[in-house]
């Protein structure tokens, strides 16, 4: 998981003579991941107006699901823990007040997973808000091996969708296709789905045959599978489907044949057991 800059920005009111004035919250990562049982610091900070006095300002952290829940707030000398869920568990990282609004949890529980939202009040100017999710697991194990497989003919000018699958891995695994072989390329969106584990390949051409590796990964670790596409004309389609049909219709005559042999076989034998018996 990559950390990624994350800050919502808005316009305060100024006087004439200064230029506007940005405050914003950063959090540097949008997403999280944690094991249930460990402790997670949900990073954030603010840039105060010039002049605000922060012990002024009110910080305030929620949690949202399918309703938004007060967890903790910061009021001028004041604080309090709102939802049920979290007392004991949450706090300030820092003693407030502060620019630093971070939020810990202690000892997290699968049912903490979701949005967590952080807002921080200046008077008689507009508030702003910053958001961050959080995902907690039971366990984080890496995927299983996936299972690679195409649907569609491989013939020139036409399209196959290459599918890969795993049931195992937390969090959900994520997949990737790309060409390893003669040549290399990675797929992107539309064409790959990253969820779905699908590649979808239009108007096939013979350039296109080679090696498709498809890695499912997640958090955890990363395995993969691989297929290997030959386009073919749709003369050689037939060919091989001719061949194919041939050799079965020849299979079942070749077994027709050798039952015909045993047959008559068995009929001799019969017949020459027949006259021994006459003649005795």
């Amino acid at each position: 998981m990559n950390p990624a800059s994350f800050s919502c920005l808005l316009s305060l009111p100024s006087p004439s003579l200064h230029p506007a004035i940005w405050a914003q919250i950063e959090m540097p990562q949008q997403n999280m991941e944690v094991i249930e049982g460990q402790m997670v610091v949900l990073r954030a900070t603010y840039s105060p107006v010039p002049g605000n006095d922060l012990s002024t300002n009110t910080v305030v952290w929620s949690f949202v699901t399918n309703s938004t829940q007060l967890i903790i707030s910061y009021t001028k000398d004041s604080m309090s823990v709102g939802s049920s869920q979290f007392k004991g568990r949450v706090g300030f990282s820092s003693v407030m007040p502060s620019r630093s609004v971070s939020l810990y949890i202690n000892n997290t529980q699968e049912s903490d997973s979701g949005r967590y939202l952080c807002q921080v009040i200046i008077p008689d100017h507009p508030g702003f808000t910053s958001e961050l999710r959080l995902d907690v697991y039971c366990i984080l194990f890496p995927p299983g091996v996936p299972k690679c497989s195409v649907s569609g003919k491989p013939v020139l000018k036409g399209n196959v969708t290459l599918s890969c699958e795993t049931s195992a891995g937390k969090p959900v695994p994520l997949y990737k296709w790309k060409k390893t072989s003669p040549t290399s390329e990675v797929f992107f969106s539309p064409m790959l789905n990253e969820k779905t584990g699908t590649l979808k390949l239009s108007n096939l051409s013979s350039n296109m045959s080679g090696k498709y590796v498809c890695a499912a990964s997640n958090s955890a670790g990363s395995e993969s599978c691989f297929i290997n596409l030959e386009i073919v004309t749709s003369t050689n389609v037939g060919m091989i489907v001719g061949a194919t049909l041939g050799s079965a219709v020849g299979f079942i005559l070749l077994i027709l044949l050798l039952c015909c042999v045993i047959s008559l076989l068995k009929r001799r034998r019969d017949n020459e057991d027949d006259m021994a018996n006459e003649i005795k």
